[in-house]
């Protein structure tokens, strides 16, 4: 058996690792657009395990599949948001309950469509005018997107919320069975 540090730190490799793939792989295989469980890792991954395991899983997903997937003007407000999205999850943290994780996913959304939406109008010689209708017709046009984010994000956030719950609940049934006193996760 593990030693209790080894074991801790194998465990928190173990989560990095873990949704750093699921990550990936969401960002590589079809979907449709804007839902992926990106969001909802971010968010999950401060709120349960801090901002900087959180940042690690969040940069080594976005970083992997933005070199495979293809670089954009707009990375600064996409990679922004999500930053902002791991502080929401910092604030969930702080007195982590269903309907605080519930409350984040949805203002994380709303920010990440907002922030990332004006990026695409600001863009220099891109689809839009450089006037209100133009800003009014881009946040139009993206409300497809939205609604793909907040689906995403909302399905996947109740699964990594409530997955983690059952992993939990096994886990400590497990050692109780097995005696120990101690649980790892």
């Amino acid at each position: 058996m593990l030693s209790g540090n080894i074991q801790h730190r194998f465990i928190n490799s173990m989560e990095i690792i873990t949704l750093t793939i699921i990550g990936i792989i969401s960002r590589l295989i079809p979907h449709f657009p804007n839902m992926t469980p990106v969001g909802a890792t971010a968010l999950f991954s401060s709120a349960k395990f801090g901002m900087k395991k959180g940042m690690i899983i969040l940069l080594l997903t976005m970083l992997i599949t933005d070199v495979l997937i293809g670089l954009h003007s707009v990375m600064w407000a996409t990679y922004g948001s999500f930053m902002i999205t791991l502080c929401i999850g910092w604030w969930v943290q702080r007195k982590y309950s269903l309907s605080r994780f519930l409350t984040g996913t949805l203002v994380s959304s709303i920010l990440f469509f907002i922030i990332t939406n004006f990026a695409v109008w600001l863009v220099p010689n891109g689809m839009y005018t450089k006037n209100l209708t133009g800003l009014v017709h881009c946040y139009i046009m993206a409300l497809p997107f939205f609604r793909n984010s907040l689906i995403g994000d909302f399905f996947y956030g109740f699964i990594f919320y409530y997955g983690y719950e059952v992993v939990t609940y096994w886990n400590r049934q497990h050692h109780k069975a097995l005696g120990m006193n101690k649980i790892h996760i």
